[in-house]
């Protein structure tokens, strides 16, 4: 009996490990919005009506609610080398543009999400994202795992450099990119929370869309390693707490014989 529980543990670890698993995917250089069809809600934010400068407060868009932690400053900023989709309007930031390194969007459009996509511009390995259920993190994601991932593709070139005209080519040394996450059925999240590590660069984003439901994926996968869902990670210490005694007995009868 035994050895059918830690077979059966063993049997089913894979497929929970990354059965909530957010799958995230990246276009290709130059796509600066969504190319997802959504059966319910697909909801655009670009920034581009709200005032530019720093904020404290709650800034209600689109697709939900901004916030900061205590103490610290988002932004939204008009259109430079840095960010801004299409050259023009505005983008929005934390880090080097805000002084603040944390920033909460909580979706309030009257259901959870699957898919949620924007464009990550100026990408470096300091910006972060993660997506929650309520105060459950499903799972987190960093652009150093992208910036690794865009390096290895036959045409990273392109990435490179502000793709828009009024900009073009300016801020050469990082990628600008569209990303996508989709969460498989079962999964879904209303709260994305941005960081990131210091001021010292900015995560600057735009065209933030979400649906609460979409109609295939669009978009390369990115190989990347996201955090577990706590489920995983119960079934793998299930697993290794089931495995280990059988273990050591076959040890010590080898040893034995």
């Amino acid at each position: 009996m035994k050895s059918f529980i830690v077979f059966f543990a063993i049997a089913l670890l894979p497929t929970a490990a990354w059965a909530g698993s957010i799958i995230e995917t990246i276009e290709l250089p130059g796509v600066q919005s969504t190319r997802v069809t959504s059966t319910t809600g697909l909801t655009t934010e670009t920034f581009d009506g709200f005032a530019t400068g720093r904020y404290t407060t709650p800034l209600t868009t689109a697709i939900g609610t901004v916030t900061a932690p205590a103490g610290s400053t988002y932004a939204i900023v008009a259109a430079s080398e840095y960010g801004g989709a299409g050259g023009t309007g505005n983008f929005f930031a934390i880090g080097a543009e805000s002084g603040g390194t944390v920033a909460d969007l909580a979706l309030d459009t009257g259901s959870d999400q699957t898919y949620a996509g924007f464009w990550l511009s100026a990408l470096d390995g300091n910006n972060s994202f993660a997506f929650y259920e309520n105060s459950t993190l499903i799972q987190s994601f960093d652009a150093a795992e992208v910036k690794s991932f865009i390096n290895s593709q036959p045409n990273a070139t392109a990435y490179y450099g502000n793709p828009n005209s009024k900009f073009l080519g300016d801020d050469s040394g990082e990628p600008f990119a569209y990303l996508n996450f989709f969460a498989p059925a079962g999964t879904a999240f209303n709260k994305v929370v941005f960081s990131n590590a210091g001021t010292g660069t900015g995560l600057e984003l735009d065209n933030l869309s979400i649906a609460a439901t979409y109609q295939g994926m669009t978009g390369t996968p990115v190989q990347a390693t996201p955090l577990p869902s706590p489920l995983a990670a119960g079934l793998v210490l299930v697993a290794t707490l089931a495995i280990a005694p059988v273990a050591k007995r076959a040890f010590r009868k080898t040893k034995l014989a």
